[in-house]
């Protein structure tokens, strides 16, 4: 129908902005998830030598995680 495509081109011309995150995720959340993990004052957070990712939630952040223990610990069982 003439009438849908006319309400999807409407749609396509006008999606807006984006609410999508960096690839790393938010940062004050990763940085709050730190210091609750690892407390505000742990030495290795000073020293910037925790890293942290945010994924999608559910299976998406499993996978990710998975995904890195097998890539750098090859003996793990994941």
């Amino acid at each position: 129908m003439q009438a849908v495509r006319d309400a999807e081109v409407s749609i396509l011309n006008d999606l807006g902005p984006k609410p999508y995150l960096p690839m790393a995720g938010f940062a004050h959340y990763r940085d709050a998830v730190q210091a609750l993990v690892f407390g505000n004052d742990n030495p290795s957070r000073a020293d910037g030598r925790i890293a942290s990712v945010q994924t999608l939630g559910r299976s998406g952040a499993l996978k990710v995680g998975a995904d890195f223990v097998k890539r750098y610990f090859q003996n793990s069982q994941v």
